[in-house]
């Protein structure tokens, strides 16, 4: 699900039925146009949301991974000298192992032929999997294993790059790489990823953080769209995180971003933030 949700800009989260959801930004931006709250200087004890310059990014490098399909390629063999062993009048699973991952449509056969023993039956996966051998003979025998397949490998790469460049005249040049995922195939698709996360990681005011004790609001949800009032302005924000605690007392920490875009996928793709403020970690 991270891989997915990376490769199409999109949020992976656990609702209040604690049912999984994978969403599209969009999803978010069509249901959540106007702000559902505004925070004035008199409901919150402390908000934090200084300029960190450190973490500025205003050049998004995204490199495709187009994969292309082989057929008929013999994608396991058991060695001559590393022979399998059928013993007498047995049926038994035999486990192999792909070298090179991943592997579809695997056809095992006895290769070569061995009067008496043959495949039987089969269970195989991309990584691999279990092949039964059925040997009639009254003696062990010696046979090998062939596997033909079709493999997958990335072919025609591009690199879509997009830039700031009134940030990088103001701060300087950062970059960042987004890393390699295979499901990102297309170069347009490639280019939404890019912009969307320039848009996001470019403004060093991005983040919020407001403190409420005691009180704060828990009927509200991650990604509900709020307005924060202080001395100079108000300003926009898209929740991301949630911490509430209730010892006799209710307190509150809420995490916003600012909402020139909802962006719900983190640099090291560690964690994905839930509705509810849990986290899947996926390791």
């Amino acid at each position: 699900m991270q891989i997915l949700a990376e490769s199409c800009s999109a949020a992976v989260f656990q609702d209040r039925n604690e049912c999984i959801q994978v969403q599209s930004v969009d999803y978010f931006e069509v249901n959540d146009l106007d702000s559902v709250l505004t925070y004035d200087r008199s409901e919150y004890m402390d908000k934090s949301n200084q300029p960190i310059y450190e973490n500025i990014v205003n050049k998004i490098n995204v490199t495709t991974q187009p994969i292309e399909k082989t057929t008929s390629v013999t994608v396991y063999q058991t060695r001559t000298s590393d022979k399998e062993t059928a013993p007498a009048n047995s049926v038994a699973d035999y486990t192999i192992t792909y070298r090179n991952k991943p592997v579809s449509d695997g056809v095992p056969t006895v290769d070569p032929v061995v009067s008496g023993v043959t495949v039987t039956d089969s269970a195989l996966f991309a990584w691999g999997g279990t092949v039964e051998i059925t040997n009639t003979n009254s003696s062990a025998i010696e046979f090998q294993i062939k596997v033909v397949g079709s493999t997958y490998a990335v072919a025609g790469q591009k690199t879509v790059t997009v830039l700031d460049q009134d940030s990088i005249d103001d701060n300087g040049e950062f970059s960042f790489n987004f890393k390699e995922n295979d499901f990102l195939q297309d170069k347009n698709l490639a280019g939404k990823i890019a912009n969307t996360l320039l848009k996001s990681f470019k403004d060093p005011e991005r983040d919020l953080t407001v403190t409420f004790s005691p009180g704060g609001n828990p009927a509200l949800e991650n990604d509900d769209r709020i307005s924060v009032v202080d001395l100079y302005q108000t300003k926009e924000y898209n929740l991301i995180s949630q911490q509430i605690n209730y010892d006799g007392g209710l307190n509150m920490v809420q995490k916003g971003r600012v909402t020139q875009t909802t962006v719900m996928l983190t640099e090291t793709g560690d964690n994905l933030i839930t509705e509810d403020d849990l986290f899947i970690v996926l390791e």
